[in-house]
Formats: structure tokens, sequence, C-alpha cells
């Protein structure tokens, strides 16, 4: 399954790279307590992407947002502007019922496999009165979910365990 998995990242990444109207995208990382590790983690933990290409990972959901306040300078009065520009729209959950892992986004995906969260969505959080869609296919493809204004899904019925690209609106 890893290798699946690397493989299947590795084409992504070669595809995005040799696509004449795609800009080559920066390399992403991760963290957990400020050590590296591996994307395919990123799903097991509490994770926000604010500082994007870096996604920042933490045991404990509190801690994750309490990092989110840091970064927004909620916490401080001296908040960057690109700071305040990276607003997280929607927190994915690998649980129903806002459970387990979770990551929130600010960043559009245009694969969530990528960071260890494709087809892993079991409910999910619109945020800060963002705007989003969650595509079942990679690149925006295939069925979708709209949401809005804080809205929030405990449930996803048919589509849990099923989503594969996010993007803010």
């Amino acid at each position: 399954m890893r290798r699946t998995r690397a493989l299947l990242i590795g084409m992504l990444l070669a595809l995005a790279s040799s696509t004449p109207a795609m800009s080559a995208a920066p390399e992403v990382e991760a963290t957990l307590d400020g050590r590296p590790i591996d994307l395919d983690e990123v799903g097991r933990y509490q994770c926000h992407d604010l500082d994007y290409p870096v996604i920042r990972c933490f045991r404990k959901a509190v801690d994750r947002d309490l990092s989110i306040d840091l970064d927004l300078g909620v916490l401080d009065a001296s908040v960057s502007l690109s700071a305040a520009a990276s607003v997280v729209y929607v927190t994915l959950y690998d649980g129903q019922n806002f459970m387990g892992s979770s990551i929130s986004l600010s960043q559009d995906y245009d694969a969530l496999a990528t960071i260890g969260w494709n087809d892993r969505a079991s409910s999910f959080k619109g945020r800060n009165g963002e705007t989003g869609r969650l595509f079942l296919d990679w690149f925006h493809g295939g069925s979708s979910t709209a949401f809005c204004c804080n809205q929030t899904f405990a449930s996803l019925s048919g589509y849990d365990n099923a989503y594969s690209s996010a993007y803010r609106t």
C-alpha cells in the first residue's frame, strides 16, 4: 500500500511539473511537534497548512488550534499581512461527528493523496465564513459537495471516505 501510494504521488508530481499550464508546486513537507515526518503520516495527526508548504502536525487538536491562533496573530498584535491572508476554510476529520485525526486547510489541493488525506474524510466543518468545495476525484473531478459560511457535516453518508481534492471557492 505504501509503495503504491508513493508511486501515485510521484506520478502526480511528475504530471504537474510536465504540464506547461501548471507552475511548479513548492515541495511540501510535514512536521510533527517540530520534527520532519513523511507526508503519508499527516492523516494520523491533528494538522494545519497555514505555513504552506510546511504542514504542521500535533498529537492533540488543542495544540494544533493554539498553533493556528499563533500563526494568525490572534494571540499576538504584531500579526503579519501574509499570515492574516492565510485563513483556514475547512477542517476535515477522519471520523464521523468531528472525531479522529484532522487537518485544517487554507490551501487548495488537487490531490489530497499528496498529504495523506485521499478518501479519508468522514466529517468536516467549514471555517471562518469561507466557502469551498470537496470533490470525489483529483483535480476537481467527479461529484462534489459545496459548503458555505461555517456549515458543518457530522456525517457524509454516501460520500464517507470518498473526497480526493479540496478547493476554496
